[in-house]
């Protein structure tokens, strides 16, 4: 409504254009979201409603597919193009919905290709609605796709965990676009968990020990980049591989159940007690100092700025109190004011 005033008002030359643009483009950028929970929910039953609106437009003898693309896309536009909600919940759900939708109309048997199709309707509702989950999730799609028509056992180990090093190294440079960013610390989570999760379903042999020994090692370097660059997503892919340590470790364990729990928490303690350690030494990006605690470098630098700000406050130009008829008391012009 308000960007429809501004351009009639363009329009009739109540105000000029270009401020027209400006005020065009400040509106567009008061976007309305929710918090994580309330977008999980909102997603959740906006999801459903997507479902129930498929099954009617199947009931009553229409393309569902296409019905409920045309629908929830073009609900999605509206509520983010006049509404301003951006990454709200049920705007996502209406546009991931819509594509699953006319992807799971399509005729034909079901094929392995079709995870390519659901991959390439995450990667359209991921772009348009710069969402990384849907990017991440097209990205494992993809790959599980691969998987199925490799047969070999051992790419899905090797594919996993190459993306997501591949990702964790392009995740310590420099991004302009936060799109960009946020997938790759998705892809530093879900592929290495993706990995393991499809080679305890699909595995014949007993591999422990090399899933073992792989893990271990995908820990250490994740913790290890985690803690340099001062990231949480290595952090988090960390935390799961060593998870996956203790239990491939607690399958093979000969021990009492007791015994491994206590061995198994004993040791994330141990773990977590070094990460908190050595994220306090640099009290810049990802640490675990408490925030009331500043050294003597930190306190040089207070005063500093305290300083600055004290001289170009005394750089302003004050307010004369001269009054040359004299002053309220004193004299001489004074007014008794400082």
């Amino acid at each position: 409504m308000l960007l429809g005033k501004l351009k009639r008002a363009s329009r009739v030359g109540v105000i000029p254009a270009a401020e027209e643009r400006a005020a065009r483009e400040a509106r567009r950028m008061d976007w309305r979201s929710f918090s994580s929970m309330v977008r999980a929910v909102l997603f959740i039953f906006t999801a459903i409603c997507v479902a129930a609106l498929a099954w009617l437009a199947d009931e009553l003898r229409l393309p569902y597919g296409l019905v409920t693309l045309i629908i929830g896309v073009g609900l999605a536009e509206l509520l983010i193009q006049r509404r301003g909600f951006y990454r709200a919940g049920f705007d996502e759900a209406l546009w991931l919905g819509g594509c699953v939708a006319l992807v799971v109309s399509l005729p034909g048997p079901a094929r392995a290709e079709g995870m390519l199709l659901f991959a390439l309707a995450g990667l359209f509702a991921g772009l348009r609605l710069r969402q990384p989950a849907f990017l991440a999730g097209a990205v494992v799609l993809t790959c599980s796709y691969l998987v199925s028509r490799s047969g070999d056992e051992w790419i899905v180990e090797i594919l996993g965990l190459a993306i997501a090093f591949v990702a964790l190294a392009l995740l310590t440079l420099e991004w302009r676009d936060p799109l960009i960013e946020a997938t790759l610390a998705w892809l530093v989570v879900v592929m290495p968990l993706f990995s393991y999760v499809v080679n305890r379903m699909q595995s014949t042999t007993d591999r422990s020990a090399i899933v073992l020994v792989v893990a271990a090692i995908a820990a250490a370097g994740m913790a290890a980049t985690g803690m340099s660059i001062r990231h949480h997503a290595p952090l988090a892919s960390a935390l799961l591989a060593t998870g996956v340590v203790l239990l491939e470790w607690s399958e093979r364990s000969t021990w009492l159940l007791e015994w491994r729990i206590l061995v198994a928490g004993g040791l994330l303690f141990a773990a977590g007690a070094l990460v908190l350690r050595m994220l306090r030494n640099v009290p810049r990006g990802l640490t675990s100092r408490s925030l009331g605690a500043f050294d003597e470098f930190e306190l040089v630098q207070l005063a500093g700025t305290s300083l600055i700000s004290a001289r170009e406050a005394q750089g302003q130009e004050h307010r004369s109190t001269m009054n040359p008829e004299g002053g309220s008391f004193g004299g001489g012009g004074s007014s008794g004011e400082f």
